[in-house]
């Protein structure tokens, strides 16, 4: 059984700051380099990867918000939230961003063949950063699962369950490791965007039956709607790569 962890909160002068938060802030700098890299690698332009990594971020953070506010808008009517953020949704940032850097990419009028090589140097870095996001939710533990006792589960106070921020983050490890494994030969436009969304979308839909009583429409949960919805985005993209030579 792997045991709860947590850190205080990190106060500098008047200033107190959240580990959750902290954790984000670097999975940010994390993916926004790593896009950085990989553009430069990819012969993309760089001033232009920044400017669609700025635009994710902010799509993104608007879309985590938003997609929690339609299905919980109870979190943000709830009396006495303040101005504390009552929840955001992995999901809804996950769509966010890909909207954000669309519409980027859009706006710079890329051409479609263009706009898929910076899409796919976007979804390689993404794992990477969100893996510190992950590391945050495990050391808040706000994301309880089932009540169970083996060595995948963390020992809650309030007893044995599983932790599923962790079960992600163990899982983003393993994408990452894939990712580098897989960059070894040269892959098509868009693979790694394909790659990312099928092993994504199948994972959060496997990872939900985990979860303690979310909400659900018509029998699945929200995050399973959101993943098989990522799964076909996928298949998609998987199958239009496959008619694109290797770059």
């Amino acid at each position: 059984m792997i045991p709860y962890v947590t850190l205080p909160r990190l106060a500098i002068g008047s200033m107190v700051i959240q580990p959750f938060a902290l954790f984000v802030s670097i999975g940010v700098l994390v993916a926004h380099f790593r896009l950085l890299s990989r553009a430069q690698r990819a012969g993309l332009r760089r001033p232009w990867a920044a400017e669609m990594s700025v635009a994710m971020v902010a799509f993104g953070f608007a879309g985590a918000i938003l997609f929690k506010l339609v299905y919980r808008p109870d979190l943000f009517l709830s009396p006495g939230c303040g101005s504390v953020l009552p929840g955001i949704s992995s999901f809804g940032g996950l769509f966010g961003a890909l909207a954000g850097a669309w519409a980027y990419l859009l706006a710079r009028r890329v051409t479609a063949t263009e706009r898929l090589r910076y899409l796919d140097a976007a979804a390689f870095a993404f794992p990477f950063g969100f893996v510190f996001g992950r590391l945050g939710c495990t050391l808040a533990h706000d994301h309880p699962g089932v009540r169970a006792d083996n060595w995948l589960t963390v020992a809650y106070p309030s007893g044995a369950r599983y932790d599923l921020g962790l079960l992600e983050m163990l899982f983003l490890i393993v994408v990452c490791t894939a990712f580098i494994w897989l960059d070894r030969c040269p892959r098509p436009r868009g693979f790694f965007l394909a790659a990312m969304l099928l092993g994504y979308g199948p994972f959060r839909v496997a990872l939900d039956r985990l979860h303690v009583d979310p909400p659900r429409y018509a029998g699945i949960s929200v995050d399973q709607w959101a993943g098989v919805g990522v799964t076909a985005l996928g298949l998609l993209l998987l199958y239009r790569s496959r008619t694109l030579r290797p770059l």
